[in-house]
């Protein structure tokens, strides 16, 4: 539906977020921090843009955002940490969290529809 659009009218176009969002397909964020930053400084600058997002958090999405929320809490990142969000499906979230290089664990797996 997109093919042969233009960047800016493509920009625009909430309706390609939400199909790309809402694909079975597999996708992933990286983050990489380019300044030193404490876990809930980080945290809350996630959840100014998460929470609007979610009018009537539900039982479920408050449980997924008390272990989101539960990552960043009371840990020093660094610059050049990185932090990576993949999305397994549009419910299922898995947080990685590395100060060295890729992170190579999972540290949380987040489930909420939100």
């Amino acid at each position: 539906a997109w093919k042969g659009q233009s960047k800016e009218a493509i920009q625009g176009n909430y309706s390609l977020f939400e199909t790309i969002f809402q694909s079975s397909f597999e996708k992933s964020l990286q983050i990489i921090l380019v300044r030193d930053v404490d876990g809930k400084t980080f945290w809350d600058a996630l959840s100014d843009a998460i929470s609007p997002r979610i009018p009537q958090p539900t039982t479920t999405d408050e449980t997924a955002l008390t272990t989101f929320r539960g990552v960043f809490l009371d840990r020093p990142l660094k610059k050049g940490a990185i932090i990576i969000l993949t999305w397994l499906n549009p419910s299922g979230l898995l947080v990685s969290v590395s100060s060295n290089g890729l992170p190579s664990t999972m540290d949380a797996t987040i489930e909420s529809a939100n």
